[in-house]
């Protein structure tokens, strides 16, 4: 096994002395096939080119192993994974596009009822203000004792660094995750999420 640091181009000499010493040349690249092109012996050269190694698709761990041995010609046992329940696709800790959706799904649950809904934001894009030079306003959060653990925070704003305490049945915030926009401020139905003072 060799990894190449400089796929492009490859020198001669490697090139040389790879046609020269091996008989078979498994190439395994994430990407276009770069390495294998420059090869270019389609007998002794496997990978994407001949379909050895699929052209397209995530190259996991599992699927190289599977790759190399059945280039070496040997049985090989695929650890399979257990499975886990899926997770929603979410935003990033911080993304301020979070607090747009969470007006307008308001928004659109209020019309339901009651027609038409207007989404007015109360500060200008925060993106404008960065390229002005202003500055941006942070707030650390916390949660007080007046979460009931409702989970409406979790359901409906979805924002990573809230997690469910599960002995104390709150939601509390991973300090390691929270970006400090303080944009959850006005999310609990409760009052519950704060500002650290």
């Amino acid at each position: 096994m060799y990894q190449v640091l400089q796929p492009f181009p490859l020198h001669t000499k490697f090139i040389d002395l790879l046609l020269s010493e091996y008989e078979d040349i498994l190439v395994i690249e994430e990407t276009t096939a770069v390495i294998e092109m420059q090869l270019a012996d389609r007998y002794r050269v496997k990978g994407k080119l001949n379909r050895v190694v699929p052209r397209v698709g995530e190259l996991l761990p599992e699927k190289i192993q599977q790759y190399v041995a059945n280039f070496a010609g040997v049985e090989t046992k695929i650890n399979s994974l257990p499975s886990v329940p899926g997770r929603r696709p979410t935003l990033c800790a911080g993304c301020l596009h979070r607090a747009s959706f969470f007006a307008i799904k308001k928004a659109v649950r209020y019309s339901r009822d009651n027609g038409p809904a207007v989404v007015i934001a109360r500060h200008p894009c925060i993106i404008d203000s960065a390229r002005r030079g202003e500055l941006i306003k942070r707030a650390d959060v916390n949660v007080n004792e007046d979460c009931d653990g409702c989970g409406f925070c979790l359901q409906n704003f979805e924002c990573p660094a809230m997690v469910m305490d599960q002995e104390v049945e709150q939601m509390c915030i991973d300090p390691f995750v929270c970006t400090s926009c303080g944009v959850c401020l006005n999310i609990c139905p409760r009052g519950a999420i704060i500002e650290k003072i």
